[in-house]
């Protein structure tokens, strides 16, 4: 299986495109992860197209490394993302705000249920939410940390409850940025 690594327009200026990372390791990856080669281009294209969103750097074949945080990216059709690196046919990756509370983490999730591409940001700053529609998040920062969403014009349109908290269907859409402290 040979899998193309491409790029989806022009990148931002801070982003590191897939193009420069090895794709046979990524091939590698997805050989061991028995993926067909459709299903490897287009967990490939979810990639380039957060990356164009987010910018960062991609680590492996479904990782973003963005600033000060990581990127998830699951398998269309599946619930989470899985770990190509360590155990790539079953195991879903560790996921900082499923396990333990007041860890720190911040995490939002594209899908409801805490399920489908997950983010998770650590230090505090103000990022960029590249996905619209109905998701969730939990708030594992250290206890009483408030997050905020804000919209297109910059203003906070919800803060979170204070660490621990979290949501089970929050609607992304209005969302453009999230400050998690």
């Amino acid at each position: 299986m040979m899998i193309t690594v491409s790029v989806i327009g022009t990148a931002p200026a801070h982003a590191e495109s897939s193009s420069r990372f090895d794709g046979n390791s990524f091939a590698s990856q997805a050989r061991a992860g028995k993926l067909s080669e459709r299903q490897a281009e287009t967990l490939q294209e979810k990639v380039d197209a957060y990356l164009q969103k987010t910018g960062g750097k991609q680590i492996s074949l479904n990782e973003i490394e963005i600033d000060n945080g990581k990127l998830k990216v699951a398998l269309p059709g599946e619930a989470h993302p899985r770990d190509f690196v360590n155990a790539p046919t079953s195991v879903a990756l560790a996921s900082r705000c499923l396990d333990d509370q007041y860890n720190g983490w911040f995490c939002a999730f594209r899908s409801t249920g805490f399920s489908g591409d997950e983010l998770e940001w650590y230090n505090c700053g103000t990022y960029n939410m590249p996905w619209t529609g109905y998701g969730s998040w939990r708030n594992n920062q250290t206890r009483g940390t408030v997050a905020k969403f804000i919209n297109a014009s910059g203003g906070v349109i919800y803060s979170t409850p204070g660490a621990y908290s979290s949501s089970l269907s929050y609607n992304w859409t209005p969302v453009f940025k999230v400050k998690p402290c």
